[in-house]
Formats: structure tokens, sequence, C-alpha cells
């Protein structure tokens, strides 16, 4: 008798992924497998990933490539015995659990009933979504001469979803300010290991120790609620041969400037292996998008879901030896005057970077650091600063701050 020895469901990889989308198939149905083998390719918002079989067996797949499927959906089983044309997939399914009635997401039943479908189109899926329905209007469509149809992946449904989030609203603004960086990039290439003639380590080093000062800017909007992210975890904005991702950096206000440069050789590393995990593509607090190797002298990013505020570095122009830097914030959390005054606080960091004599922007590990936004008495000097100043707190202790911190406090 045959009998099934595994089932597999398409797994839940994030929180924010109903639905994952079949890249390809190892086998054909009916192909013998052995433990290990991985049968299916499935990719999510975040990840493409394999699921491999539990044990030897014959697979027979309940999915196509290309086909979105919905998350806890059958997508395979492996059976003890090849199964044969008289069982046929139907005999074999009960003895893994019967199949459950189609089942209509609220938006697929609205999306239904605007375009006339029937039901019964759907008949080979367990959930349908407003996506499947609305893949099946493309699928009816007639291509011609003029006009060809390409499905959008599951990445760039999921990443116009969370666009949408804060976009939609219509209120979001964006600051552009000038950065002189004559001189920066000569001294940056002197100390940097890889990333030569690149402004985007120094920018996400000196921004976020600049955002401990400005948290609005490292916040989201949530119900009628300002919510404060606790930590500072940069996202960089990665599109080189597999599509659009943001990386996080943990705690990048807390890493030496060699420590940023590593993390982010590391994490594009893992992005062209293809190896980031769901939790290194989410939860960023603030994302940095640097598109200067694209000869972009000024462009306006948007901001992603959970998030305040998105930093654009653009090239350097050879002839004015600066560049600029745009922040896209959201109004409903900030303001412009806050925008501004973070770009000029951030252009003169860059800036102060400029001087020869001083030494490279490496581990600044001092033991003395301004209280807010945490920069050292070295860095201070850099910029030109006058020093910490001694300040007595509302809990009655003494900390210090610097001047910048301490006019905006």
């Amino acid at each position: 008798m045959t009998t099934c020895v595994q089932e597999i469901h398409v797994p839940r990889q994030t929180a924010n992924d109903a639905v994952a989308t079949v890249v390809a198939l190892r086998y054909g149905n009916g192909d013998e497998v052995r433990a290990g083998d991985e049968l299916l390719d499935l990719e999510t918002s975040k990840t493409v990933f394999s699921i491999t079989a539990e044990s030897g067996g014959y697979v027979e797949y309940f999915c196509e490539p290309e086909q979105d499927v919905a998350v806890g959906a059958v997508v395979a089983r492996v059976y003890s015995q090849k199964p044969g044309a008289a069982s046929g997939a139907a005999g074999t399914q009960r003895l893994c659990g019967s199949a459950s009635a189609v089942r209509f997401s609220p938006g697929a039943l609205r999306r239904l009933g605007e375009l006339g479908m029937d039901r019964s189109m759907f008949s080979q899926h367990d959930l349908v979504t407003v996506h499947d329905v609305n893949d099946r209007v493309v699928g009816l469509s007639v291509e011609s001469a003029d006009v060809r149809f390409e499905k959008l992946s599951r990445a760039k449904q999921t990443e116009i979803s969370r666009l949408r989030e804060v976009q939609s609203r219509g209120l979001t603004g964006s600051v552009t300010i000038k950065a002189d960086v004559r001189g920066v990039l000569g001294r940056l290439n002197r100390h940097m290991t890889f990333f030569q003639d690149s402004l985007l380590p120094l920018v996400v080093y000196e921004s976020s120790r600049l955002l401990r000062c400005y948290e609005r800017l490292n916040a989201y909007l949530d119900d009628g609620r300002i919510a404060l992210h606790n930590g500072v975890h940069v996202g960089i904005a990665i599109d080189i041969d597999d599509g659009l991702k943001v990386a996080k950096i943990v705690d990048a206000d807390r890493l030496s400037f060699p420590g940023i440069e590593a993390e982010i050789r590391r994490l594009t590393g893992r992005y062209l292996d293809k190896t980031l995990t769901p939790s290194e593509l989410s939860g960023a607090t603030f994302t940095v998008t640097d598109l200067s190797a694209e000869g972009v002298y000024s462009f306006i990013p948007l901001i992603d879901a959970g998030q305040s505020a998105i930093l654009a570095i653009a090239a350097v122009d050879p002839a004015e030896a600066c560049c600029l830097l745009t922040l896209t914030f959201d109004h409903r959390v900030s303001e412009g005057r806050t925008a501004a005054r973070f770009l000029a606080e951030l252009s003169r960091r860059i800036e102060s970077h400029r001087s020869t004599g001083a030494s490279a922007p490496t581990d600044r590990a001092q033991t003395v650091r301004c209280a807010r936004c945490l920069k050292t008495l070295a860095e201070d000097r850099s910029s030109r600063g006058p020093g910490m100043i001694r300040v007595l707190n509302h809990e009655a202790n003494e900390v210090l701050l610097c001047r910048s911190c301490f006019d905006g406090w």
C-alpha cells in the first residue's frame, strides 16, 4: 500500500509574507528522491530558499514554477512507493489527509466580484488571495505584437506594498544639502580596505551617531502614535543582480569606522551569494541608499515601512568637489526644520574629515563621549568643536554634552 511519508507545506519565513512564489521544481512527478535532496525552491519577499526531503521515496508536486502559493498550503508530498496510474494522486492524497475546500481571502472575493470571474477557476488552490486573482487576469490577457506581460517577483510585490505604506499618505517631504568633500575621499581611501572612493561607510558612521540626537528620524507612525526605536539599526539599500534589498547593520551607532566598513562588505557579500537571512533583511530603523556609483547627481528616495526617514547619497560633482545629500522624511512624525538641521550637522561632520593632519576615522572608542549623540572628544575636536559641557540631567546625574546637543537640549 502506498503511504505518504512527508507532506510539504509552505513555511512562514517572515511575519509579513502570506504567500510565496515557486521558483523551481527539482524533480518530475513520480521521480525517486533521497533524504536530504532539495525538492523545490520558494521565494519570499526577503529570500529564496529550498525545501528538502526528510526521507526517501517518490515525489509528487501540487504546484508549478512561477505559481504563488499561500503559507501553509501543500506544495508536494513524498510517498513510500511510486503512485500507480490506478491509484492516482487523489487516492494517495487521502492517506496524507483529505484536502480542504478552497478558501478565498476577503480581498480575493471583492476582486472576483469586480471582474465577474467564477470561483471554479481556482479549484487547484488551497487559499486564493487577491494576487492569485490578478495573476489569473494577466494570464487571460491576450498578448499582441505591441505588448507582452512579465510577472512581478514576490520580492518586487512586497517592495511595492512596503513603500506604499508611507508614500500613499502623501505626507512625505525631502530636503537636500550640499556637502563639500574636497580632500575627504582622498583621506578615506588611505584608511579604507574595501570601499575606495565611496562616502557610504562614512555617511553610515556619522549619521548613525547623529540619529541619537534626532530620535524622530529613527521612528515611525503606528496607529496615531510615534514609535521611537530604542536601537539604531541602519539599513543599506543594495541593488546589484538580485533585486533591491535593504540589509541591516545592527547597532550601527556603536560600531567603529572600520567596523562599519567591514559590516557593509559582509552584507554585500551575502547579498551576492544570495545567503542573506530574513533577520538581516528586516528591522532596519533608518535607511541609507547610495547611487553615487551610477553617476546620479541627485535623487529622491522613498521611505520604507516601519521608518520615518531615508538618506540618499549622490555622486560627487568633480567640478565642485561636492555631493548632494537628500533626506526624505515623514511629515507625520517629523518636519522640514528637523530634517534640515540633521543634514546641516551631518554635512559638517563629513566635511570635518577633510583635514589631512587629523587621524583617520578609525576606532575612536574614547571614554569621554557626548551623552546624547555619543560623539567622542576626538570627533568634536576634528570638527572644530569647543569640547564637552558638563550638565546636570533630570535624574540629578552629571553628564557631558557636545555643543550641538547642548544647544538643542
